[in-house]
């Protein structure tokens, strides 16, 4: 009986006497001045009466074991957990919880399987700044590109793999940093990779482009994700890719479109310049091996397996991504891919078939620069993959610069990679800069400001004399012309 008791956890009189022996303790010296009560009375119960009602319960073992699971993860990890929250005053649910973690240590898995290094140890590099999180990875920019010098011919090409997009809202801290970014480098153009996100949950006005609007700004946006299997299927969709144009480019818009597939292998905007000088700008997002059932590997592996097809996901998403710039380039068309490959930019399967006859392609950053280049993975190494990121171009488009930015945790854990590309090879001719004038948005919701511009534009209208102009004009618009409008007809009248 003893034994059982002892088991069992304390029975609720040794808890009582405990409770007891703590009150009367609560005024020594230990007890922390100025508690209060309330306070006092959570703590006893978080130390005594907790633990024995979740002693030998299945749910307490399994809060152990997602703590368990929790402490494994990154601080960059844990936010993003956090921004998928379905309610946002709400703490994760357990379901939702287990979900995301099973997707992550799926997407852990796939980098171990492509050889990219997850050790979470600092300086795991050879003391080249690579840290335990992104936020304290320091790593110098890389190649011929300065982010605050551009040409004024220049269109500058901007590729990152964003980790996630984060929750969709105006205050999602990832989306506010890019759209700074994007207006502070001067970026024309914008692919990125592993958003994360299922845009069809959201309503049409909803966009990418909406979050991403800095003022007046001219953006335009084109997504791509799995749209084939919408079954229990939230915010939360791994994989997707997105492509932005911004500025005096979207003035050029040809085309726009996505993989066929509906799987989210790439999307694109086509533009067109002078004498039907057409460019193509692609997003495209290559898959990693990796288990799991959440994963975009695992997409593309029933996607496989329902059509029966001779393939795996890596191979279809090679065949699919150098056919269709292959249809591209052999009707003259110019194309610029910003991809996160998760294989070697250099020597990689893709990017050989890339540079092979009928494509053309190199690597930007590394057209300009010799090397296989650094890691543009927070956690990968030289002794693996290397550089995974890039920007490919066409052989007959003028890179003007390439460069590796450094790491940047608020958007994402890849290295933003940024290249100047001369605007007379993409749009055939001299991109025309227009410079907009400022100008104060009239708030027509408040009395005040409201009826202060209406007087003000009648007295400019009686100044002028508008309306005497207005009538004028009105006249002589009239069949047959009233005499006193003047003109030809009003003279001979």
């Amino acid at each position: 009986m003893a034994d059982r008791q002892h088991l069992s956890g304390p029975s609720p009189d040794d808890v009582s006497l405990s409770l007891r022996g703590n009150r009367v303790c609560s005024t020594s010296k230990q007890s922390k001045r100025g508690r209060k009560g309330s306070a006092r009375r959570a703590q006893q119960f978080r130390s005594y009466i907790l633990p024995t009602m979740q002693g030998n319960s299945r749910n307490n073992r399994r809060s152990q074991q997602r703590n368990s699971k929790q402490e494994t993860f990154s601080s960059e990890t844990m936010k993003f957990m956090l921004a998928q929250r379905r309610n946002y005053r709400d703490d994760l649910s357990s379901r939702e919880l287990d979900e995301l973690m099973e997707a992550e240590g799926d997407r852990n898995a796939g980098r171990v399987d492509q050889g990219v290094d997850v050790d979470t140890k600092p300086g795991g590099d050879g003391g080249k700044g690579v840290g335990s999180t992104v936020k304290d990875t320091v790593v110098p920019i890389y190649g011929t590109l300065v982010v605050e010098e551009k040409d004024i011919d220049a269109v500058r090409v901007m590729s990152l793999n964003m980790n996630g997009i984060g929750r969709w809202n105006e205050n999602n801290i990832k989306l506010s940093r890019l759209k700074n970014v994007l207006r502070s480098y001067a970026v024309d153009v914008c692919g990125l990779q592993e958003t994360n996100y299922n845009f069809r949950s959201l309503k049409s006005s909803q966009t990418l482009s909406s979050l991403l609007r800095h003022g007046d700004d001219r953006i335009q946006s084109v997504v791509s994700h799995n749209t084939r299997e919408t079954e229990n299927i939230g915010a939360f969709q791994p994989g997707g890719v997105a492509t932005l144009l911004r500025d005096e480019l979207t003035g050029f818009i040809k085309d726009r479109g996505k993989d066929d597939e509906g799987l989210g292998l790439f999307c694109y905007y086509s533009v067109e310049g002078n004498d039907g000088h057409i460019t193509y700008f692609m997003s495209a997002y290559a898959p990693c091996k990796a288990p799991g059932i959440r994963t975009y590997y695992q997409h593309l592996q029933r996607f496989i397996q329902e059509n029966r097809l001779a393939t795996n996901p890596i191979d279809l998403f090679r065949d699919r991504v150098s056919s269709r710039i292959k249809r591209w380039r052999s009707q003259g068309h110019r194309v610029v891919l910003m991809m996160d490959s998760n294989e070697n930019v250099t020597d990689g399967v893709l990017s050989r078939r890339l540079a092979g006859e009928g494509i053309r392609m190199r690597e930007a950053v590394h057209k300009l620069t010799e090397g296989r280049g650094p890691p543009t993975h927070f956690r990968g190494s030289e002794k693996s993959n290397g550089a995974i990121d890039g920007i490919w171009v066409s052989d007959d488009l003028e890179v003007v610069g390439a460069s590796y930015l450094p790491f940047d945790h608020e958007i994402g854990d890849h290295r933003p990679v940024m290249v100047d590309i001369l605007s007379r090879s993409i749009l055939g001719v001299p991109k025309k800069t227009i410079v907009r004038p400022n100008a104060r948005k009239l708030s027509s919701r408040v009395p005040r400001i409201r009826n202060n511009y209406l007087s003000v534009v009648r007295e400019k209208f009686k100044m002028h004399q508008v309306d005497k102009k207005t009538a004028f004009i009105g006249g002589a618009c009239l069949l047959p012309p009233h005499p006193r409008c003047g003109g030809r007809n009003g003279e001979a009248g």
